[in-house]
């Protein structure tokens, strides 16, 4: 039985994500048939590898699309770049991150932020690190990086979840102190302003979304993932739900 695949037959194909000469690759292996050959290539610019006797693309979006394959999670490319010795923890710290139920961007910016020391120490063991060591890293991402408060703020963050809540050293971070947050006024914006820049979008759906992001203090995750069952018309709600978490706004 032939398996159809956005246009793409994958009986008898089978998909290996991999590397070929430092490139993302997805290996194609399958039984040698001309037909099969012809198939692949009239649907793919496949190369063959004398090297490892198989055929391949690069591994892209459309390619795993057309396959079936899942999508590339964005930090994945950020494991790649952390030598062996720490990928494990990397792995660990993103793991935990989806246990707890961090959404796809906190988790793309920890990930990031984290993947950040792990590079700078190359192939020093993370788990060694002493709070003395932290120290000194965040005093580098000051004044030799020159990172703004905030991002010292996103970084440490990050690192403290590894190190508290990856693997347990809750009090490593007691002595490391914080750069002082400024205290800045939010800039509100006026109806007439909210007005003119509704008036501007020409598509129904996204004007809407943009109404409901605005009246009901939604943040993009919990907008994104409305149903129409999440909508009590009688009592003028709207249920959110997000993960395990759950609130009512007012319509």
């Amino acid at each position: 039985m032939q398996n159809l695949t956005h246009g793409f037959i994958t009986n008898p194909y089978k998909f290996i994500i991999g590397k070929h000469h430092n490139n993302d690759v997805i290996w194609i292996d399958f039984p040698y048939q001309k037909q099969w050959v012809d198939y692949l290539k009239s649907k793919t610019k496949a190369r063959w590898s004398s090297t490892n006797k198989k055929w391949y693309v690069y591994d892209t979006p459309y390619h795993r699309n057309l396959f079936g394959l899942p999508a590339k999670k964005p930090w994945e490319n950020l494991i790649k770049q952390v030598e062996p010795i720490n990928q494990p923890a990397l792995q660990n710290f993103i793991e935990q991150l989806i246990l707890k139920g961090y959404s796809t961007n906190t988790i793309r910016c920890y990930t990031n932020e984290f993947s950040q020391l792990l590079k700078t120490i190359k192939t020093y063991p993370v788990n060694q690190l002493t709070a003395d060591n932290l120290r000194s890293y965040f005093l580098y991402c000051t004044n030799n990086l020159k990172l703004s408060d905030n991002m010292i703020h996103s970084r440490m963050n990050a690192i403290k979840f590894y190190f508290e809540q990856v693997i347990k050293r809750e009090k490593l971070f007691l002595d490391i102190p914080r750069p002082k947050k400024p205290s800045l006024l939010p800039k509100a914006l006026s109806k007439n302003d909210i007005k003119k820049m509704l008036s501007t979008i020409d598509n129904i759906k996204h004007e809407l979304l943009l109404k409901m992001a605005y009246g009901m203090g939604l943040r993009v995750s919990e907008l994104v993932n409305l149903k129409i069952s999440d909508i009590d018309s009688k009592r003028m709600q709207v249920l959110i739900s997000q993960y395990f978490n759950h609130k009512t706004q007012s319509i």
